[in-house]
């Protein structure tokens, strides 16, 4: 069953990514039209667009919006997005090993959550939880239509319309998720709408695309902002479990990130066996 105030939230990555964050004591948001599973966006605008044909005024500056959303369109939304870090309440599920780790093995890194919202909101971040019931979706999706309905009934012009619907979708589609991936119990790390030519907005290479991101500090005063590390499925887990800790520890003691007596950082060893890989 989900944690109702979860202790810890947990995020799934490689080894080199672990090694780039303790390094430069920052984690990368991703805009969230390119993350791992692109699909998950989508799932919120096909939510959107079977409910238009109750909604007939203001169905064809929906549609406009979505096709926006795609590049299929002029701009309305000024060239604005919103950047993602994704967290789940398991720190040792098979699924997120699986999804977002090499086969070659992988880590989760646990934050404390209150850690968490801590650096959010230093960061202009907000920390929210994912939804899964299609009622509680729903709810809040007709919330969106009838909100932009007003602005139309009450003289909004069409491109005011067009905005605020897209301000809406890119407030609440990050929250969305298809129910038969309820058992990662995901929370995201969410930015306000960043401009795409801000200064924060960096690119990264991934096969044949540029993703672009927003590097969020993860120090919390002198000291690292996460709790523990969890090493994944491996086929050689002590010797992970040790360089691990040493990289961790070395970092720490290099930079003086926190006083002597918590130099010894906390490395523990997934229960998930390798060959379920």
């Amino acid at each position: 069953m989900p944690v109702v105030n979860p202790e810890f939230l947990s995020h799934y990555t490689s080894f080199e990514v672990l090694q780039k964050i303790v390094e430069g004591g920052t984690m990368w948001a991703t805009d969230l039209r390119y993350m791992n599973d692109a699909a998950e966006f989508r799932y919120a605008i096909e939510l959107i667009e079977s409910m238009l044909n109750d909604y007939p005024a203001i169905k064809p500056h929906t549609e406009k919006v979505i096709d926006i959303f795609f590049d299929k369109g002029e701009s309305v939304s000024n060239d604005h997005s919103i950047y993602s870090i994704s967290f789940s309440e398991n720190e040792d599920l098979l699924s997120q090993w699986r999804a977002y780790c090499p086969e070659s093995g992988g880590v989760s890194i646990a934050f404390e959550k209150t850690d968490l919202e801590a650096l959010g909101s230093a960061g202009g971040c907000q920390l929210i939880k994912c939804i899964y019931d299609e009622n509680k979706q729903e709810e809040i999706l007709i919330g969106v239509l009838e909100k932009a309905k007003q602005t139309l009934d009450h003289g909004g012009t069409k491109t005011a319309v067009q905005k605020e619907i897209f301000n809406l979708i890119l407030e609440f589609a990050p929250k969305m998720k298809h129910q038969s991936f309820a058992e990662e119990r995901e929370w995201r790390l969410v930015t306000a709408p960043i401009g795409f030519y801000e200064d924060c907005v960096q690119y990264r290479i991934r096969k044949s695309t540029f993703i672009p991101y927003v590097p969020l500090c993860i120090m919390l005063e002198n000291r690292l902002g996460f709790d523990h590390v969890t090493i994944g499925p491996n086929q050689s887990p002590e010797l992970a479990w040790f360089s691990t800790r040493r990289l961790l520890e070395g970092q720490i003691r290099q930079k003086r990130l926190q006083p002597k007596e918590f130099w010894s950082f906390p490395v523990r060893e997934s229960d998930t066996p390798f060959r379920a890989m």
